[in-house]
């Protein structure tokens, strides 16, 4: 998929709250405004079945040019 935007989503409890893919060169991702709670990797990178990132919502050091990680709380709280 290409051209997607993952916004205003409240995700909770689940093993990857957001994942992207990095597969496709050139695609535009902007990741925002995403509530994400008990989740072990927030948001992260994949390559089919991959994973290829650390998680971006504590670091973008892995991230593409063309992705765009911004203002997505987090919680651990139960």
């Amino acid at each position: 998929m290409r051209n997607l935007i993952a916004a205003q989503n409240n995700v909770r409890s689940a093993p990857v709250g957001i994942a992207v893919s990095f597969a496709a060169e050139e695609q535009t991702v902007p990741i925002s405004h995403n509530i994400i709670s008990v989740c072990p990797v927030n948001i992260a990178g994949f390559r089919l079945d991959e994973q290829a990132s650390g998680d971006l919502a504590n670091s973008t050091e892995d991230l593409p040019h063309s992705i765009r990680v911004a203002d997505n709380p987090i919680s651990s709280v139960r």
